[in-house]
């Protein structure tokens, strides 16, 4: 028998309802939640009712339906440009830019994943290809500081985030 959580009644409902809500980051994660929970009631008959409810929940194979959102098509080069940094590689970091127009990727091999690393590639890039109108990036604090806000304030860019691990 495996270990599992034992949740307090007054708090039942509120877990019920977040397990059928989903919560967005991925199904396996909510399904092992799920399987760790139990909920143990006073009378049969409702103890009968949760332990329907989470046996629909734990045995459903039907993910949680999020519907998709796709960028807006770009009419132009440089008007949005994606940003990234791919994993580390012996101690160097890849830090990635795609045109969301022509799909042309830039990619610099930098030393640290920091906001100067960033605004310094940027730099380059703007020299090169003039500033864009907006730059799409997930929530890395590198992104999130507030020596990159007044970068993109300074340069006229509109900042946009996605959600973590949702690029």
């Amino acid at each position: 028998m495996s270990d599992r959580l034992v949740i307090p009644s007054n708090f039942r409902q509120r877990i019920l309802k977040q397990l059928h809500r989903g919560s967005g980051i991925g199904n396996r994660e909510d399904e092992s939640y799920r399987s760790q929970l139990c909920f143990l009631a006073k009378n049969r008959q409702r103890h009968r009712k949760f332990c329907q409810e989470m046996q629909q929940l734990c045995h459903s194979k039907t993910p949680t339906k999020v519907p998709l959102q796709s960028w807006p098509q770009a009419t132009k080069p440089w008007e949005r440009i994606h940003i990234d940094f791919a994993w580390p590689f012996f101690d160097q970091y890849f830090l990635v830019v795609v045109d969301a127009h022509s799909k042309w990727p830039e990619v610099k091999i930098v030393q640290s994943s920091t906001t100067p690393a960033v605004t310094e590639f940027l730099d380059e890039l703007f020299s090169r290809f003039g500033d864009p109108e907006t730059v799409v990036s997930d929530n890395g604090s590198q992104f999130t500081s507030d020596h990159f806000a007044a970068f993109c304030k300074e340069h006229v860019i509109q900042h946009l985030r996605t959600a973590p691990y949702h690029p």
